[in-house]
């Protein structure tokens, strides 16, 4: 079942320019177009009707909600929109018993709604944040963000039999960081990502022949 919203969510964030809080990267665009492209990324949701396996990467637990609608967005709004709207935006930062509710019950609707003998893989990204909404330094958030989202993906993986954890995060924390990263030191080096998705292949589909990896952009 899909939630409806006027307009999709969309929120006029200037003139006759359109900002999609579902989405992460897009630029303001036309209503128009804005609709197009929030078309082609809910046709391609609706293919987890058809998968066996759902992969779950939690990557943070700060936020912002959309007041207005309640929507929950997946990119910040940005200065000009929080000054514009001022109220309308909120930062939420979720504790360890709101983060473990959630995915849990994102777990159950999928079963749910697509398929009752979904299997879930869990993952916790191991990207450090450059910035940070919290009232502290950037390094103490991010520690203070992996640690619970580890946890939090321990809690499901013993919690059910249908959900299994795959170790990337520690793959890459505990490789030397001039293996692991990219010079900027916030990128997962190339190399580092094809060693993941061999072992990850090895793990889940050792039948498979081997699979060429592009490095992550």
């Amino acid at each position: 079942m899909r939630e409806r919203y006027p307009q999709e969510g969309l929120i006029e964030i200037e003139d006759e320019l359109w900002f999609d809080p579902h989405s992460s990267g897009l630029k303001n665009l036309p209503l128009e177009q804005a609709l197009a492209n929030r078309a082609i990324i809910d046709s391609a949701m609706q293919l987890v009707r058809e998968a066996d396996i759902v992969v779950m990467t939690l990557g943070q637990t700060e936020g912002w909600l959309d007041s207005q609608t309640g929507i929950a967005m997946n990119t910040q709004p940005g200065p000009a929109a929080v000054r514009r709207f001022k109220d309308r935006f909120v930062f939420i930062d979720h504790s360890y018993r709101e983060t473990v509710e959630q995915v849990d019950r994102t777990i159950k609707l999928i079963r749910q709604e697509c398929n009752p003998r979904m299997r879930f893989i869990v993952t916790v990204s191991p990207v450090p944040f450059n910035s940070t909404f919290r009232a502290q330094d950037v390094v103490v958030a991010h520690q203070a963000t992996k640690s619970m989202l580890r946890a939090v993906a321990e809690e499901l993986f013993r919690s059910y039999e249908f959900v299994d954890y795959f170790p990337s995060y520690e793959m890459v924390i505990n490789t030397g960081r001039n293996l692991a990263w990219l010079d900027d030191q916030l990128h997962v080096d190339g190399e580092m990502v094809r060693h993941i998705m061999g072992t990850f292949y090895q793990q889940y589909y050792p039948e498979a022949e081997a699979v060429s990896v592009a490095p992550a952009a």
